[in-house]
């Protein structure tokens, strides 16, 4: 039988580990090694998890300093005009080859619920960049549909954002001293609709289709409705209708649902939100299963870092010893270094 770490467990042992970090229990530091030069004909190993790999790391560290902060992140991708981008989708494992997420140029981070496509049901690039923070979905003239889930703060931008990754969090309490983002973010989690159901997936078009069949969701939620869109003679997508004020009937407390045609052969799915709806918790809209540490040396931190001196490797270090008394490693920064 086949095993599964499922990303909800992934995420019950990271909250363990960030829960540690903001306690007085363990100790992380980030530790710098391995002192060979670059050159331009380089390019950076994949790591081998071995005994022997562990041994050299600890042989050849440098330097270590306590890691300051920790924070989920997801892969980043930036809006691109011309890009062509998934949709959520609840039967997809892990973050799918085209991404279904981006962050804009104003660090705001939107899910897309719903691919663009056009007449005769092919994917369409996107053309239009997602604006704005409303608390609803939005459907945009090249197809695409939208959700805003949060603008990263200035805080959170300068600690995690890099080239290759996004910091994400669920909001706890905020008051009026809390920065403008983590407000609006705790807006958009308070204002999530339970069960939603993000868009309908064609899985077979049918034929002799001369007109449209009536699409019905059935399932233990309310208020989606649905329109299908024909092309020769096949169902070739399927669209959530309008509410009539701007915003889209993705209906509300869904556990499960099914799509039903009036006539013909075309069959579809529904794709359904997480648990408490898109925009509850980003953690679960974006599937957050890594977290990235911060800590910044400043100079050589008292004569502990050597700042003229290359490194190849980077560690995460947890409760390190002093070699010569066995006792607790507390201070902020140490050399590790036993001959240069």
């Amino acid at each position: 039988m086949t095993g599964i770490i499922t990303d909800s467990l992934k995420r019950v042992l990271l909250d363990s580990l960030i829960t540690e970090v903001g306690t007085s229990t363990s100790s992380y530091y980030i530790g710098i090694g391995n002192s060979i030069d670059w050159d331009s004909s380089d390019t950076a190993p994949t790591p081998v998890n071995t005994l022997r790999e562990e041994r050299n790391l600890r042989l050849q560290l440098q330097s270590i300093k306590s890691g300051e902060d920790v924070s989920y992140v997801v892969p980043r991708n930036n809006w691109t005009s011309g890009t062509l981008y998934d949709g959520w989708d609840d039967n997809t494992a892990s973050h799918p080859t085209t991404p279904y997420f981006v962050i804009t140029d104003d660090n705001a981070v939107y899910i897309c619920l719903k691919q663009g496509k056009d007449s005769t049901g092919a994917a369409v690039a996107s053309t239009i960049e997602p604006t704005g923070s409303s608390q609803s979905s939005f459907l945009l003239a090249d197809g695409y549909t939208w959700k805003f889930l949060y603008t990263l703060s200035a805080t959170d931008a300068n600690k995690f954002l890099s080239a290759n990754f996004v910091p994400v969090k669920l909001i706890g309490t905020t008051d009026s001293s809390s920065a403008a983002a983590l407000i609006e973010q705790k807006g958009i989690q308070t204002s999530a609709t339970s069960g939603e159901i993000g868009s309908i997936r064609v899985i077979s078009g049918g034929t002799g289709y001369s007109t449209a069949p009536i699409v019905t969701v059935v399932g233990d939620g309310d208020s989606c409705t649905a329109t299908a869109v024909i092309s020769g003679g096949t169902v070739v997508d399927v669209l959530l209708d309008s509410d009539g004020s701007g915003g889209i009937r993705h209906g509300h407390d869904f556990t499960k649902a099914t799509v039903e045609f009036s006539s013909g052969s075309a069959k579809a799915r529904a794709v359904l939100s997480p648990k408490n709806g898109f925009g509850a918790n980003a953690l679960n809209d974006l599937r957050a299963k890594a977290v990235m540490f911060n800590t910044k040396p400043s100079g050589n931190e008292t004569n502990t870092f050597i700042t003229d001196n290359d490194f190849r490797q980077v560690a995460l270090i947890k409760n390190p010893l002093v070699p010569t008394t066995d006792s607790d490693f507390t201070s902020a920064s140490g050399f590790a270094l036993k001959s240069l």
